[in-house]
């Protein structure tokens, strides 16, 4: 208690220096106060609705790698509200406690900005353990933190472009690899590995094989992505950008490859995921821009881009598709005869509906996805073919007060994921001679039959 009290103090302190600062010139103080009230109040809407415990480096990552169609999902009548009336007040307040700021002179001002400056310093310095600065001051610092690691990013992606190219042999003549990657994917939601829901009726058909206990690199897109289809593991998931990919793999032993997304283009941000996504000879993005705020994205618009690529390479082929799955707005990623489970959350924020409501929807999600799966099984039944799904992260879905995911990395549902296997019927199957990829040692992806 007197702990949490003292940091409060000093959280305020550190806030009356702000106005201090502003407070050389009016009209600074005035606009100074209401930016930082704004981005305070927005970020605390945020922190308590979707319970962000860690607020970090990775928190900034994932608001600059929000497109707006995402972000318009998030805004609600609560959020404007309550930043508006909070701009409002600080307004009012600023300009009527102005006569209090110009009372000392300039002098005794930036004596009481050394001392702030001196106080906060000291005990933050002094301190084992790190203190939160408090809002503004922890969205500023964060930023900083984050331009620093997309800095070190790039360093990686420079670092990659300067790799050798991997070396592989394929012994065969035919193999399809199809690697889906789910999105907010739970484990636990899915009919085949026993939830209490009828969400995978065509997987439970499929004969597919099902590992209900996986664990995601991460719970954001940018992280696990990477991770997942290279060598790195989640103790270390920046070593994705120092590994070869699957990509790179197939590619070098003779695969046409192809990365068809409904993801936005991620590459605007130079991110690790479209990195891996140029590697491929076929980029295609079903949803590039994303300007259309309120857009539906179906997973299955990804299917002709298939065909066409699988119509030109119809022997040997390795395709990634990365799914829009059960992002939220889930309501918007399903067609309406996948409505199965109502009433659904038709409002912008999860928090301003019903658990029952959210959870219909996003098992409705679920049960699309276990469509998609099946309509991209059913395309290469007469192949000699192989289909891998993987969710990048799972979702957080009400538990101790959590929605979405991306909050911190300890986050149990957040982090279980489905994976799913199947392949072709024996007949069509390659034996383990015919089917296998050699890599060198030390690639983490050493030789090994592509059989289930």
């Amino acid at each position: 208690m007197v702990s949490a009290l003292a940091l409060g103090a000093l959280q305020a302190t550190m806030f009356l220096g702000l106005l201090m600062a502003l407070s050389f010139w009016r009209g600074v103080l005035i606009v100074g106060t209401a930016l930082a009230v704004l981005v305070s109040s927005s970020a605390s809407y945020f922190i308590s609705t979707f319970q962000l415990k860690a607020f970090g480096p990775n928190t900034m990552a994932l608001v600059a790698d929000t497109n707006l169609e995402e972000a318009a999902g998030f805004l609600s009548q609560e959020l404007v509200l309550t930043t508006a009336l909070a701009v409002l007040l600080s307004i009012l307040a600023t300009w009527a406690s102005g006569k209090f700021f110009e009372g000392p002179s300039p002098r005794m001002r930036f004596g009481i900005l050394a001392v702030i400056g001196a106080v906060s310093a000291l005990v933050h310095a002094t301190v084992k353990e790190k203190l939160p600065l408090g809002l503004p001051f922890d969205v500023l610092k964060n930023s900083l933190a984050y331009i620093s690691e997309r800095g070190r990013l790039q360093g990686f992606l420079m670092d990659r472009e300067r790799m050798p190219a991997p070396t592989a042999s394929f012994e065969g003549d035919e193999m399809i690899v199809v690697v889906i990657i789910g999105e907010a994917a739970r484990a636990d939601h899915f009919e085949i590995n026993g939830y209490s829901r009828p969400t995978t009726p065509h997987l439970g058909r499929d004969q597919v094989i099902s590992f209900s206990d996986v664990t995601s690199c991460g719970t954001l897109t940018d992280i696990s992505v990477p991770c997942m289809i290279t060598a790195a593991t989640g103790n270390d998931p920046r070593e994705s950008f120092r590994k070869p990919s699957l990509m790179g793999i197939f590619k070098a032993a003779g695969f046409p490859t192809a990365w068809i997304s409904n993801q936005r283009l991620l590459g605007t941000h130079d991110t690790g995921v479209s990195a891996l996504a140029k590697e491929a000879d076929f980029v295609r993005y079903n949803n590039p821009e994303s300007h259309n705020i309120f857009s539906k994205l179906l997973d299955e618009d990804l299917l002709p881009f298939m065909d066409e690529f699988l119509l030109h390479n119809p022997k040997k082929a390795f395709l990634v598709l990365h799914s829009i799955g059960s992002h939220w707005r889930y309501d918007n990623h399903y067609p309406d005869q996948f409505r199965f489970f109502t009433p659904t959350c038709s409002r912008r924020s999860p928090k301003a509906c019903t658990l029952e409501e959210v959870i219909n929807s996003y098992d409705n999600s679920i049960a699309y996805t276990d469509y998609f799966i099946h309509q991209v099984i059913e395309r290469l039944r007469e192949k000699k073919a192989m289909v891998w799904y993987v969710s990048d992260h799972g979702e957080s879905l009400g538990e101790g007060g959590r929605w979405g995911h991306g909050q911190r990395e300890d986050v149990e549902e957040q982090r279980k994921v489905p994976m799913i296997v199947w392949a072709s019927s024996p007949s069509n199957r390659p034996s383990e001679k015919s089917g296998r990829i050699s890599c060198p040692r030390g690639s983490g992806l050493e030789s090994r039959p592509f059989v289930p």
